[in-house]
């Protein structure tokens, strides 16, 4: 019901209200729920915190925005907008049978331990991913929206966001993917030792992630839905493939099989991308290059020096931590572009400092 609001809100770049809303829904619905659990200490406490925090931000969408639905008209440009929403309908079915299909197989074949190392691996990696992703997509597509018939801010805008991405999440999944011998049993506790392995083969498809999951923004703000699908159901084709062909080897065998299919998808993607439009496969490869090279980089380094870390965990993951994103920013100011990057890094830094002191002084 408030779909439509939302994404006018998102449109209009009011990111400021949407925080806010998202912000005071979530701790309303905890609120509702800790309050019920004193008039009813049963799962309706949860039920009734999970309403409100699906009610409280429709209402808030609805007020937020003056649009109102009303009966169904022809509308001029209707057609258009039907096959722009079919294509990103399509590859949400095709990337949702992807993600979910090698969980499937491994669940069936090899059971359920199996499947929870390898489900717990998958989670661990991907949710701090998305945690960088997800949030900048409801800021990116809008704005590279307006940008679209301006190919030099467009293409600008771009490879000034994406280069930041990789130099926050690159050396974070090195170092997550090196010390997975050592992280999983910290983290999750040494029941969930055995996921390490499948972790580190997941890890590799995780530097690319970074690179390739904003490729998104690209297809949708320049309106290319159906290329969009379709590159979505050659992703799942390809995946499903390199499913079947690891899961004689269990679910490891699964998680190296997709980390290898994500290296030979990736040169496709950028020049699927690039066929049209205003940023092309070599402005990527220049902008990229870097921060992938560096944190692959970083990754063999701390596996090579990983028998030298201290014996306490804290400070070996630590002290991992710190070597990655010094090994990946060494490397990234080898190359002009990176050197470019990082400037703009720390030109992010201070330039808030000045602006938050005057308002302390008044």
């Amino acid at each position: 019901l408030g779909a439509q609001h939302l994404a006018l809100l998102t449109r209009r770049m009011q990111f400021g209200r949407l925080a806010v809303i998202d912000v005071a829904s979530a701790i309303a619905g905890l609120a509702v729920s800790i309050a019920w659990t004193f008039i009813d200490r049963s799962y309706w406490a949860l039920f009734a915190g999970t309403l409100t925090g699906a009610v409280l931000p429709t209402l808030c969408y609805w007020a937020s925005s003056r649009w109102r639905p009303g009966l169904p008209r022809k509308v001029a440009g209707i057609g258009e907008l039907i096959n722009f929403g079919a294509g990103i309908t399509g590859f949400n079915f095709a990337n949702f049978f992807a993600r979910n299909l090698d969980n499937v197989l491994i669940g069936k074949y090899w059971g359920e331990a199996q499947l929870g190392l390898y489900d717990r691996a998958y989670k661990l990696l991907l949710f701090p991913l998305s945690q960088i992703t997800n949030p900048l997509s409801k800021v990116m597509v809008p704005a590279l929206s307006r940008l679209k018939d301006e190919p030099d801010r467009y293409r600008s805008a771009y490879l000034r966001v994406m280069p930041l991405i990789l130099l926050v999440a690159l050396p974070g999944v090195a170092f997550a993917t090196a010390m997975s011998d050592v992280l999983i049993p910290f983290v999750l506790g040494e029941q969930w030792r055995a996921s390490a392995s499948i972790f580190l083969a997941l890890g590799f498809a995780g530097l690319l992630q970074p690179l390739n999951n904003p490729a998104g923004w690209l297809f949708v703000s320049q309106g290319r839905s159906g290329d969009f699908m379709r590159w979505g159901i050659i992703t799942a084709v390809t995946s499903v493939l390199a499913f079947m062909l690891g899961l004689p080897y269990g679910a490891l065998g699964v998680a190296i099989a997709y980390a290898i299919s994500e290296y030979l998808r990736t040169p496709f993607l950028w020049l699927y991308v690039g066929k049209s439009g205003p940023l092309q496969a070599h402005h990527v490869l220049r902008a990229a290059t870097p921060f992938v090279l560096g944190a692959h980089l970083a990754l063999a380094a701390i596996w090579f020096v990983k028998p030298a870390l201290p014996q306490q965990h804290v400070v070996a993951l630590a002290s991992s931590a710190v070597l990655a994103y010094l090994i990946t920013i060494i490397i990234g100011l080898a190359f002009a572009s990176g050197r470019e990057a990082l400037r703009e890094a720390l030109k992010m830094l201070p330039a808030r400092l000045p602006a938050a002191a005057p308002r302390e002084a008044q």
